[in-house]
């Protein structure tokens, strides 16, 4: 008798311990589930915000592309409003100059007839590495007077200020008027071409070619990827 009562004990302690451990499993279950459903509830509100980053990015995108192209047609503007300047680079400067007959001077040089009617203004300005020797910019009337002026300068090759009456040794440049950024861009198209073999690099209509023989085609460089392009 006493056998059957100890196996009767022992039945309930197991029956006991089955539902505490049905108990144990039903509240994790339960808990899973209010986890599960956090989880869910958590993962949709960093869906709705990605979401929300993925627009701003986009809108971020087309203005940083706007913005970009508006820099570009200021930039382009800004280059087209130089095109009937040539700049004149290495002519000291004197107290009391007379900027027009200086250019008058250098025009008869260089076989360039240069009138006042020609001129709309001459002005000296500060570069952007030397604030002391400034060079001289001519804003011509007519461009195809200044692209002559331009040529001619150039067909000389090498001008020194003593051929125009200056105690100085100085070589004389004369170009296209160029804006800071197209200077920079001239450098490094110089630069590149020499690693990459190009054999001429010049400047028309303030517009930088690019040529690696003289049979092959001219490139026009407008901007860095087009010198990532040779």
């Amino acid at each position: 008798m006493s056998g059957k009562i100890e196996a009767l004990s022992s039945l309930a302690q197991d029956v006991k311990t089955i539902k505490e451990d049905v108990q144990q499993l039903r509240n994790s279950v339960e808990f899973a589930h209010e986890s599960s459903k956090l989880c869910n509830e958590r993962i949709n509100d960093l869906e709705v915000r990605v979401s929300a980053v993925e627009e701003n990015h986009e809108d971020n995108v087309a203005l940083v592309r706007r913005v970009s192209q508006l820099e570009d047609i200021v930039k382009q503007k800004d280059q087209t409003d130089r095109l009937n300047n040539a700049e004149i680079k290495g002519i000291p400067f004197k107290e009391s100059e007379n900027l027009f007959e200086i250019i008058t001077k250098l025009g008869s040089h260089i076989n360039c007839k240069v009138t006042q009617p020609d001129i709309n203004y001459i002005v000296r300005v500060p570069t952007r590495n030397d604030q002391k020797n400034k060079n001289i910019i001519v804003n011509f009337n007519n461009r195809y007077l200044k692209e002559n002026f331009v040529a001619c300068a150039r067909a000389h090759k090498s001008i020194s200020a003593t051929e125009l009456g200056f105690g100085s040794e100085s070589k004389i440049f004369v170009n296209d008027h160029l804006t800071i950024e197209n200077k920079i861009l001239l450098n490094k198209a110089k630069k590149e071409a020499k690693d990459r073999g190009y054999s001429f690099v010049w400047v028309k209509n303030c517009k930088i070619l690019l040529r690696k023989n003289p049979t092959s085609p001219i490139k026009v460089i407008k901007s860095d990827l087009d010198l990532k392009k040779l």
